[in-house]
């Protein structure tokens, strides 16, 4: 789990953390397994995964040998320097950092090693190992993979012991049962062995210029290509061969990801074209049949996917698309897709036809199967209603609405078909509540959508809980794995969130930007509130991706209020009105993974308190000085899709939404929008409430009774006091942005007072300055110019 002693919430939030990753936590197919034999206190087997680049995987199925720490001319174990040690027979351990993957994995061949292991320095997992140039990819040779941070941490300590490693490739085997199967179990029918076998390309269009004859490829080893890194379908067969479509590749012809290098290649994107296959003819009549196959994707906005099937030689088609619930920037998580060929049951024939609109990135296809149909086949699909936050504080509870899209999958009706909905203790298992909703019967190959249940429930403890929705009819299910499906949530003391902590970076807008426009951006979060009165702003926590490259920059932090005028979901700026302001320098040591909290609004401001049944949007905002392009990361998460819940809002008329973006020049005059990005991922802006809370800060403002001058300075500050009465004492502190004291003075009786400050040693920044008096407390920013 990430950093879950970070998050500043309740016991309630932190209980159900280990259980959302469990529940919720990507999971990587691994391609080869690694054993260790020797020494006998780290013996067992670890997880590796091979390099895009080297030795692939069908050329590694089995290596030993004795794993060496490797070490460059700078003694560095990163080996971004050449390498003097003697390497012949050994598999090198390389730790990840500084330079590319396939520098260090040169290097350490060229010294003798029969194979690189890199460890990863973040996260506990492998990853996938993507190339870093052109020229030092191509002489590399060696079988290279990458391990987890943890076990490499384990192998690296016993390596003066002598680790003996033995690494073997994990091939996939269908587990589809033969009877089912009724086209592709024989060789060279949908396996793609040696080359097309009958199945035909057809290459329709290119953003621009002309189309090339095979936009679908054949590849040896299954391995596509990519300016943004490329991919190997993990296959029963791929080592034979698999069919692959290079969107990203065709449009760069490898320079790059995107960029400079976008739309200069061979087919710009997007490029669309067809796989066919030859007439099948099924072993057996069945009442319905359904195409089964392997695929690698990774998606990206204005892609699209299809199956086609013709039951009559290709002349007329039946189509669905496939592949939509994948994610922006994401990859398919199942290795294979099943796919109802709807009316086909009466065919003596078929053709199967795979479409592809790619804009980015890759669909790769292997071992296409025709199966017979399951008659009986119920699944609750992935569109479906979840809490309108993952943390909500008791005292702003609303009433949770439940909604889920099912399908009968099989090609039979079935009858008596319920979908309940449970919730439960995430602790204790108790049932909290539950409801059904009653389907009747459902036909074959049906999708039934947008149904919610007549009853809503109101959490009433706090806590972490679990919602299951889970589908039944009276006959035994072919699948039962697909039957359920649910989200997690807690109800906190104080803290409302959209997320559990961020698990992946982005910068939506890329290389998209106008040339000279500043990359102004926008993130964060719309929370509704339902009992403000007497709940106070007290702070907000949110994340950055990439502080150490925008060092000293200010963040401005807004709590808008916002009326939905229009009803379209996005905020216009004539919608939304400002509440409170904090600004953030940041200070560049701020980590990806780590939670900032800070007091909102500003110090000397006062505590915001909040309105009832008011929806607030807590926004972080870049605004960059002049043209500068340097570009802000969000942290974000997308553990959470609430694209159902958006949907069962409209339905009631009481909608609810979860992350807003602003892109522009000038933010003042953009939309905040909810699409995208805003319902399917979430971001780390979190707001923070409760009651008001006491100390200086309540004290009567005094903020117009002093000046501080010149502002900006680099030597001196000068106090200037203009109190409207003798105060029997003054305290004076200068702090930073972080609320670091970097100055305290006390003063004794006074009222008009000029006061010197030495901030010669202070680094360059906005700094704080608090007077505090028995007639009230006053705070005035100021920089420090160097």
């Amino acid at each position: 789990m990430r950093n879950c002693t970070r998050f500043s919430l309740n016991a309630g939030f932190g209980l159900v953390l280990l259980f959302v990753a469990t529940l919720l936590s990507p999971l990587h197919a691994q391609s080869h397994r690694l054993t260790i034999t020797a020494p006998a206190n780290i013996a067992g087997t670890y997880d590796v995964q091979i390099a895009a680049f080297g030795a692939s995987y069908c050329n590694v199925k089995s290596l030993t040998g004795t794993a060496v720490l490797v070490r460059d001319r700078a003694n560095a174990t990163t080996v971004c320097d050449s390498v003097t040690a003697d390497l012949t027979g050994k598999i090198a351990i390389i730790d990840r950092g500084t330079c590319t993957f396939s520098a260090k994995a040169d290097r350490a061949q060229k010294k003798g090693a029969k194979a690189v292991l890199l460890f990863n320095n973040q996260g506990g997992t492998a990853i996938p190992v993507v190339p870093g140039d052109g020229v030092t990819d191509a002489r590399v040779t060696v079988p290279v993979f990458m391990v987890g941070q943890t076990d490499g941490a384990k192998i690296k300590a016993a390596v003066g012991a002598g680790v003996a490693i033995t690494i073997d490739r994990i091939d996939v085997i269908d587990d589809t049962p033969a009877n089912q199967i009724v086209w592709g179990k024989t060789l060279g029918q949908g396996d793609f062995n040696g080359g097309l076998n009958g199945w035909k390309v057809r290459s329709l269009s290119c953003a621009r210029g002309s189309v090339p004859a095979n936009l679908w490829l054949w590849n040896a080893t299954g391995t596509a290509r990519g300016g943004c890194g490329g991919t190997t379908i993990t296959s029963p067969t791929q080592c034979n061969g698999a069919m692959v479509f290079e969107s990203d590749y065709l449009d760069t012809k490898g320079a790059g990801c995107g960029g400079a290098a976008q739309g200069t290649g061979t087919c710009p994107a997007p490029q669309t074209g067809e796989l066919i296959s030859p007439v099948i003819k099924p072993a057996r009549k069945a009442a319905g049949y359904s195409v089964k196959f392997y695929q690698e994707v990774r998606h990206f906005a204005g892609s699209s996917y299809y199956i086609g099937w013709s039951k009559n030689g290709g002349r007329t088609w039946d189509s669905v698309a496939v592949n939509t619930d994948i994610a922006v920037n994401s990859s398919n998580n199942d290795n294979y897709t099943v796919v109802p060929l709807i009316g086909s049951g009466s065919a003596d024939s078929l053709v199967l036809k795979f479409r592809y609109t790619g804009n980015y990135y890759y669909w790769l296809v292997d071992d296409v199967l025709l199966l017979e149909q399951e008659s009986n086949n119920l699944k609750v699909n992935s569109f479906f209603a979840v809490p309108p936050n993952a943390a909500t504080p008791l005292s702003q509870v609303e009433p949770i609405g439940f909604l889920a899209d099912i399908a009968n999958v099989g090609a039979k009706a079935q009858t008596k078909v319920k979908l309940k909905m449970t919730i439960s203790n995430a602790s204790s298992n108790a049932v909290v509540y539950k409801d059904s909703l009653a389907y009747n019967t459902v036909a074959g190959n049906t999708v039934v959508e947008n149904v919610p249940f007549a009853k809503e429930y109101t959490p009433t403890a706090r806590g972490g809980y679990v919602g299951i929705y889970s589908i039944s009819a009276d006959s035994a299910d072919y699948n039962p794995a697909d039957n359920a499906d649910g989200f997690v949530y807690v109800i906190t003391d104080t803290t409302f969130a959209k997320e559990f902590g961020a698990t992946r970076l982005t910068n939506p807008a890329a290389s998209n930007w106008t040339a000279g426009d500043p990359h102004a951006a926008a993130y964060g979060n719309g929370y509704f509130v339902p009992k403000g009165k007497g709940t106070y702003m007290r702070s907000v926590s949110f994340g950055i991706g990439n502080a150490s490259a925008l060092k000293d920059q200010p963040l401005l932090i807004t709590l808008y209020e916002w009326k939905d005028a229009n009803n379209d979901g996005d905020i216009q700026p004539a919608e939304r009105v400002s509440v409170a302001t904090r600004i953030y320098i940041v200070s560049g040591t701020e980590t990806a993974a780590q939670i900032i909290t800070t007091r909102f609004p500003e110090p000397g401001d006062p505590f915001v308190e909040l309105k009832d049944n008011t929806y607030y949007v807590l926004m972080v905002e870049y605004i960059p000085a002049g043209s500068q392009t340097l570009d802000l990361q969000y942290p974000q998460s997308d553990e959470v899709d609430y694209s159902g819940t958006a949907f069962y809002g409209e339905l009631k008329s009481k909608r609810r939404y979860a992350s807003f973006t602003g892109l522009g020049g000038d933010l003042t005059k953009e939309d905040y929008g909810s699409v995208g990005f805003g319902r399917n991922f979430s971001y780390v802006v979190r707001m923070n409430v409760g009651a008001k809370p006491t100390g200086t800060n309540d004290l009567p403002l005094i903020s117009n009774e002093f000046t501080v001058y010149p502002n900006p300075t680099s030597e001196t500050l000068n106090l200037q006091l203009l109190l409207k009465d003798v105060s029997k004492e003054a305290v004076v502190r200068i702090m930073d942005m972080s609320g670091r004291i970097m100055s305290e003075r006390y003063l004794g009786s006074v009222q008009r007072e000029s006061v010197q400050f030495s901030v010669e040693s202070f680094t360059s920044g906005t700094y704080i300055m608090q007077v505090t008096t028995d007639k009230g407390v006053g705070f005035k920013r100021f920089v420090v110019a160097k």
